[in-house]
């Protein structure tokens, strides 16, 4: 039995339509360059796994808010590349803080895809720890003077 060559072509568009059709067309969050603690002074990059923004996005900065922060964090956004989102703070984070990052709608209004996974990114600055005391002390007729330099991480 022959195939028709329209019934052939016909059976070739329609394995592509469906195989189009049944895509994923969601993205979600696969890395981050930092895991539940982070420096006082570094950027913050997140991965996707799919192409969020066209590569007339790449390299510029923005303060659209593709993550919200929890306590707030002022800075702005860069695309790095189709799928890696750079946040940079204005100034250092301070120590000892706890911090929710929830990534928004706004990383998919370039693309056709949606939001899936793990919106939520939890984190923190490094806590406050000793490090070392000194201790100095003088005697006099009438009192002993006792001078402590106490040293943490902040």
């Amino acid at each position: 039995m022959l195939v028709k060559p329209t019934n052939y072509f016909l059976c070739i568009a329609l394995f592509f339509f469906l195989v189009n059709c049944s895509g994923d067309k969601s993205a979600k969050l696969i890395d981050t360059n930092f895991d539940e603690e982070i420096n006082d002074d570094q950027n913050l990059n997140f991965v996707f796994d799919k192409p969020m923004v066209p590569d007339s996005l790449i390299g510029v900065w923005d303060s659209t808010a593709y993550i919200k922060f929890e306590p707030e964090i002022a800075g702005a956004f860069k695309w790095y590349s189709e799928s890696v989102l750079i946040f940079s703070p204005r100034q250092t984070f301070p120590p000892a803080t706890k911090y929710t990052a929830t990534i928004t709608d706004q990383v998919t209004k370039h693309s056709q895809l949606t939001l899936g996974g793990d919106k939520v990114k939890n984190f923190r600055t490094k806590l406050l720890e000793f490090q070392y005391i000194n201790a100095l002390w003088a005697a006099s007729n009438d009192e002993t003077l006792i001078h402590l330099n106490i040293r943490f991480n902040h």
